[in-house]
């Protein structure tokens, strides 16, 4: 028969991976407000900063087809 881990030993691993878990979460959280230029966890909700990735994303669309559509019309795109 297999020992039994005892409940509080897998009660502490289990908290061991979730803080693990939490830390990698806000760091990633943390760098993508970096790169996005926010003001950060704190001072952007998660929502403000889907809103902005979205907005961002749009205008970058929109010019990569103008630039495509300048290219194809074989003028200056600037």
């Amino acid at each position: 028969m297999k020992d039994q881990v005892p409940a509080e030993v897998r009660l502490l691993m289990a908290e061991a991976a979730l803080a693990g878990e939490s830390a990698m979460h806000r760091r990633l959280w943390g760098e993508l407000h970096e790169l996005m230029g926010t003001c950060g966890p704190i001072g952007t909700s998660t929502a403000e900063l889907i809103v902005d990735i979205r907005m961002t994303l749009d205008r970058l669309r929109n010019r990569i087809a103008e630039l495509e559509g300048t290219a194809a019309d074989g003028t200056s795109g600037a």
